[in-house]
């Protein structure tokens, strides 16, 4: 499946920032545009296991100075395995390298980028036709050329969640 998406956002009350990142204390209208061209992919060898993967490509354009605006890459892999009629086990793996045209980095004549890898597991509960209970464990692992101030920096992080999903 090949697919494209486009977004533009607004912001009235967030300051607008100039290209070298200073803000603008009179803050005018500042819109973002978000393009997005994705290809992916499912294949089912046998009835209890799904394979799937995809490539996102996305490129915000800050429309005020461009001091936002970044290109990012993202390959993601997953599997899916079906072995009780009520349960699904699914293991996801994804890595994306986002860099940015002006946001500057720690290290000279750098713009910021960095990389996310990012794990999942997931269990699914069958309870009826179009609900399942999930309890889901993901790690995130985000490593870039930025270090210093409040945004941005290196960080990792695990989360589980819970809960009941529906689908029609």
């Amino acid at each position: 499946t090949l697919g494209y998406g486009f977004t533009i956002r607004s912001y009235d009350e967030d300051l607008a920032s100039l290209e070298n990142g200073t803000d603008v204390a009179t803050n005018p209208e500042e819109e973002h545009y978000y393009h997005r061209v994705e290809l992916k992919g499912k294949w089912r060898p046998v009835s209890w296991l799904e394979l799937d993967g995809r490539y996102r490509f996305k490129k915000k354009d800050d429309q005020f100075e461009g001091f936002e605006s970044y290109d990012e890459g993202k390959w993601a892999a997953g599997l899916s395995l079906s072995l009780f009629p009520s349960w699904t086990l699914r293991a996801q793996a994804s890595l994306a390298e986002r860099e940015y045209d002006h946001r500057p980095s720690d290290l000279a004549g750098e713009t910021l980028a960095y990389d996310k890898l990012e794990g999942s597991i997931t269990a699914y509960y069958k309870i009826s036709r179009g609900s399942s209970f999930y309890a889901r464990y993901s790690y995130i692992d985000r490593d870039g050329n930025h270090d210093t101030g409040t945004s941005y920096r290196d960080y990792t992080t695990s989360r589980f969640l819970t809960g009941f999903s529906f689908a029609r």
